[in-house]
């Protein structure tokens, strides 16, 4: 079993992905052996890479929200992959697909339907039904991302003041809500300082050897928060993970509501209402105490074993 396509860059979110799936497949498959090829790898040592695989292998290609017309640099490496390997059975792990110019689909779907061993899971239900309804990829199914399942624990500490991390690249949604005006309602309603975090770290090279350490500080640093504000997926989820009350905001390819929906049990994350004050929304969730345990993980754990048993199947 390989899994392609993981990162080496700076983004913690994509690095928590990597640690989850290889958790996932590990424990899908405790018999195989599953082998980690970097985009980085992929892309410089592509023929060395394609001798060694054989027809019996499985390719997964690792999750995220790369796929579509906002990323190329990944969305063609995956279709190089699909058109490189159509003997072998190819399975998307949990992605979010989006295209802005939907003129771009019609090629996506040239490649994408052409193969007749690929799996595709899909975190959001509008990823699903593109791909069922527009991509034509037949075996196509709707589970949770795959970090909401992660194996990693942080310790309880106190909690001071607000956290906001707020992207600011092509996802991002322009809803009014702003640094400065988090750090005056921190200021005025609260007595407390509003610190920005990102996902997005200052080194820019990660080894798959470090990116845990990596992680586990990234959560550690939003978990000593009363709450988090974020339009970034994954912070949201590393807030879900270390029990920190959240506001999250959407982004454009609505990955972010997207994935909240499976987690319907969760009581301290929301999503950010804008015909509701926001000073009102953030008052709600710091007071909440204690921090409710996470709830809503029953429904992703149910949803996760099905999908084990059902690419055991498949595959």
């Amino acid at each position: 079993i390989y899994l392609l396509l993981t990162p080496q860059y700076n983004n913690l979110g994509d690095h928590a992905i990597a640690i989850s799936s290889l958790q996932f497949l590990k424990k899908t498959y405790p018999a195989k052996t599953v082998v980690e090829i970097t985009s980085n790898f992929y892309k410089n040592c592509k023929k060395e890479f394609e001798s060694c695989v054989t027809d019996k292998d499985i390719l997964f290609v690792i999750g995220g929200g790369f796929m579509g017309d906002m990323w190329d640099t990944l969305e063609n490496l995956t279709r190089d992959i699909v058109t490189t390997f159509p003997d072998n059975k190819i399975v998307f792990l949990p992605q979010t697909i989006f295209y802005g110019d939907k003129n771009n689909i019609k090629k996506a779907r040239e490649i994408y339907s052409k193969h007749k061993n690929l799996i595709a899971l899909l975190r959001d239900e509008a990823s699903y039904n593109l791909c069922k309804s527009e991509l034509d990829i037949k075996n196509s199914y709707f589970v949770p991302d795959l970090v909401t399942n992660i194996n990693i624990t942080v310790e309880e500490k106190e909690r001071f003041g607000i956290a906001a991390c707020l992207r600011e690249d092509c996802e991002k949604v322009d809803n009014g809500v702003t640094l400065d005006m988090l750090k005056n309602i921190g200021k005025s309603k609260f007595n407390c300082d509003v610190t920005s975090i990102s996902t997005l770290i200052k080194t820019p090279f990660i080894s798959p050897a470090k990116r845990e350490r990596y992680v586990k500080a990234k959560i550690e640093q939003i978990s000593e928060h009363k709450i988090l504000v974020t339009n970034r997926l994954h912070a949201m989820l590393f807030a879900y993970i270390s029990k920190t009350p959240c506001l999250a905001m959407d982004n454009k390819s609505k990955k972010v509501s997207g994935t909240l929906s499976w987690l319907t049990g969760c009581s301290y994350v929301k999503m950010y209402n804008p015909d509701i004050d926001l000073y009102t929304q953030i008052s709600q969730l710091m007071n909440l105490s204690p921090v409710p345990a996470i709830d809503g993980n029953a429904k992703v754990k149910e949803t996760f074993a099905e999908t084990e048993k059902l690419l055991k199947e498949l595959i």
